[in-house]
């Protein structure tokens, strides 16, 4: 085994460690997992496991079913998007015995399923200030991780940039759309956030465009399009020129 998956397997460690004290360090841990990737990087090929996110996500949830949260949480149902995750679940896997392919839609409503687990810890746990900044700063550095490593030594297929990402995320079009969700919450942390804070959010926010652009992802960009317009729309009113800061 190299010297850096020895590296990366002393730091799982720890990240397992810490979210055995407090669940929203097995969330960190998890991004951290998920971010890194061993499997598609040549140093993890030779680790003894691959499902160390699930590995971690799992330990995370048994941490919060012992410590619970800091405070009280909203219920579950009382977040607008609930409904429509749990919706989009739920016919996910109505409509798999009809499916063209039951198997690979089995597999997908699957895949579904855990991402509304995952979610489910997310209103849960990240109910602190201390918790969410925690989440958005390990969020925002793995996708600085992607950027890094796309500008570093890119490797493109079809005028597509490969090669990197984390689970279920490693092709253009998945990829791309995974880091829409990054792109508001460095412009979050750039306007509101502490100084070293708003210094590493900005420096990713530049690897972040440079590796959108290398994706070459249609999908990806009319994302993007949209996730602006609907800032403008809901933003507006209340925070103007913050919206109009973050969109820049």
């Amino acid at each position: 085994m190299s010297k850096t998956g020895l590296l990366w397997m002393g730091l799982y460690a720890i990240g397992c460690g810490a979210a055995v004290v407090h669940p929203a360090y097995g969330l960190a841990a998890y991004l951290f997992t998920y971010y890194t990737n061993p499997p598609i990087h040549w140093w993890g090929r030779a680790l003894p496991f691959e499902r160390w996110s699930l590995a971690i996500a799992g330990l995370t949830l048994v941490s919060y079913g012992i410590h619970g949260s800091e405070r009280q949480p909203r219920a579950f149902f009382a977040y607008p998007q609930t409904k429509w995750l749990v919706g989009l679940v739920a016919i996910a896997f109505a409509a798999t015995p009809y499916a063209y392919d039951p198997a690979v839609s089995q597999e997908y409503a699957v895949k579904l399923a855990k991402v509304l687990v995952l979610y489910y810890l997310m209103t849960r746990i990240l109910v602190t200030p201390w918790a969410v900044r925690l989440f958005i700063t390990m969020h925002v550095a793995g996708g600085m991780l992607w950027g890094v490593e796309a500008f570093l030594d890119p490797d493109t297929e079809g005028g597509r940039l490969v090669g990197i990402g984390g689970p279920e995320t490693d092709d253009a079009n998945t990829m791309a759309a995974h880091l829409l969700t990054i792109f508001p919450l460095a412009g979050y942390a750039i306007l509101a956030g502490r100084g070293w804070e708003r210094v590493v959010s900005l420096a990713a926010v530049a690897f972040l465009l440079y590796t959108f652009e290398l994706l070459n992802s249609r999908g990806g960009m009319l994302g993007l399009v949209c996730a602006g317009a609907a800032a403008l729309v809901w933003g507006w009113r209340r925070h103007a020129r913050q919206t109009l800061l973050g969109l820049a």
